[in-house]
């Protein structure tokens, strides 16, 4: 049976044979927008976005594809992640046979209607920054291997087990041509402590191919007890289409064009810029303003589903991803949600190069 045969609609862009016309982009934005659009649930953005990958970076499009099955879908809809994984892993003799197109447009059909859940991302982030675990971090780095090994088997004590992770697994930046010794026993210890062996074996495909830790996360989370579930509709985050047609959220931390907006918002008179002034000394606040827009608007998604833990590692991720105990975050949050216009406003004036003029 064919992998998309089996949700319905799934193959409503089959028939579709136009492919958008690439954006004149970097793939940093272009990355940010298919990402952002999947989430929301934006099928013809996310279709453009993929395009623009396509014309310029084949490879990146894969490699985002597959890190949005474990940053934002997960165990919300872990079937369609295991059918994504599994067709670009079994899938490459019909990318070179130029299946490309027809195979990004499929993926994107699956990912973009799925319920999503962050607490994967939520909890690496919780894990890695959040001030109230720092000694927990630090204790991490004292234990030794085995003991961490040790501690992964057992039961409960999600945070720190997300921790130790963190701490035995080389960062993105630091990959390897071959999975870790490391990285392999993590695996075969979140296989003892209890995680289905369907949801160990497609992350571990998934980390194979991206090399990040948020495959280990969702198979942490699913040996996890979750209390009953609910679905939850989406937070309106104010966006809008910049001249050129991309999506305004596309504009994040991580592009130089994102930057520069951000860099640009904070010398506002904006209630939001006037508190980083206030609160952030000036190193930090690009920093911090860019975790506080994927917050409040780069983490919304079409529909997210709820539970006791999936609630709580969101809020840890929230007010915790700066890392500083003396900040207020979501003070800071409530008047950026408020400013989005001003922002958007920007990030229109540095894609067609007005910014100097006005700002």
């Amino acid at each position: 049976m064919d992998l998309f045969e089996r949700f319905p609609g799934s193959n409503e862009l089959r028939t579709q044979n136009f492919r958008p016309e690439p954006w004149r982009v970097s793939p940093w934005v272009a990355m940010s927008a298919l990402q952002k659009a999947i989430r929301r649930n934006h099928k013809t953005l996310a279709l453009r976005a993929a395009s623009t990958l396509l014309a310029n970076d084949p490879p990146r499009l894969w490699r985002r594809l597959l890190g949005i099955c474990f940053e934002d879908v997960g165990l919300g809809a872990f079937d369609r992640v295991q059918s994504v994984v599994e067709s670009l892993s079994s899938g490459a003799q019909a990318l070179r046979h130029g299946q490309e197109w027809s195979t990004a447009t499929r993926l994107i059909e699956l990912l973009c209607p799925a319920t999503k859940d962050r607490s994967a991302d939520d909890l690496l982030i919780a894990a890695s920054y959040h001030p109230q675990l720092a000694a927990a971090r630090l204790e991490a780095k004292r234990i030794s291997n085995v003991e961490k090994l040790m501690r992964l088997e057992e039961p409960g004590a999600l945070l720190s087990k997300a921790i130790i992770i963190t701490d035995l697994t080389p960062s993105r930046w630091r990959r390897r041509s071959a999975p870790s010794v490391a990285s392999r026993l993590i695996w075969n210890a979140l296989s003892n402590s209890g995680s289905p062996a369907k949801h160990v074996t497609i992350s571990m495909e998934g980390y194979r191919k991206t090399r990040e830790v948020l495959p280990m996360m969702v198979a942490l989370l699913a040996c996890s007890p979750r209390s009953e579930t609910s679905l939850r509709s989406p937070e309106e985050v104010h966006s809008m289409l910049l001249p050129n047609g991309l999506p305004s959220y596309a504009f994040d931390g991580f592009s130089h064009e994102g930057k520069a907006s951000l860099s640009a918002f904070l010398k506002t008179e904006t209630e939001t810029a006037r508190w980083f002034r206030d609160q952030v000394r000036p190193s930090r606040r690009g920093k911090i303003l860019s975790g506080l827009v994927f917050r409040v608007e780069g983490s919304a998604v079409n529909v997210r589903l709820r539970h006791a833990v999936a609630d709580a590692l969101r809020d840890l991720a929230d007010n915790g991803f700066h890392g500083d105990p003396e900040i207020q975050i979501a003070d800071a949050a409530t008047l950026l949600r408020a400013d989005f216009e001003t922002l958007n406003d920007i990030r229109s004036m540095v894609l067609t190069g007005d910014l100097c003029e006005t700002v």
